[in-house]
């Protein structure tokens, strides 16, 4: 079940970098987070791609609710998807939940996060602008 995380986590990380894709040729802005501080980008509104829906920029993330994918994500340095809260990624899962009917309850969830860790195939990432986000290590 373990390798199930690590796949689900890749398919997190892939859909967080297409929202954010979306957004940035949606609105003509290199950076998300930096759009919205200036108010060269509102915080909130109607999001075009993945069959349309809105997003909400919020602290240093963003929750995007469209017809073909919801997901809530946090931002790294420059506007980067780094890597994942497990809390978040589980939710991402259970939204989702005809693609990952092998989901367990979210105590055994964080069970599997922590091993992860343990082993070192997760790791921290560690610095701002959240520093408790989650990383894959390289070549997972």
């Amino acid at each position: 079940m373990k390798a199930k995380v690590i796949e689900l986590a890749n398919q997190y990380l892939r859909f967080a970098g297409q929202c954010v894709d979306a957004l940035v040729e949606q609105f003509d802005v290199p950076d998300i987070l930096e759009a919205v501080h200036s108010s060269r980008m509102p915080r909130q509104g109607e999001f075009k791609a993945f069959g349309g829906g809105s997003y909400f920029v919020h602290g240093s993330g963003c929750r995007i609710e469209a017809r073909e994918v919801e997901i809530d994500f946090d931002f790294g340095p420059s506007g980067s998807i780094p890597g994942f809260d497990p809390w978040k990624l589980y939710d991402f899962a259970r939204n989702h939940r005809e693609a990952n009917p092998w989901l367990p309850e979210r105590s055994v969830f964080e069970r599997l996060i922590a091993e992860l860790l343990s082993e070192g195939s997760l790791k921290r990432f560690g610095t701002n602008p959240n520093p408790q986000l989650l990383c894959l290590r390289r070549g997972e």
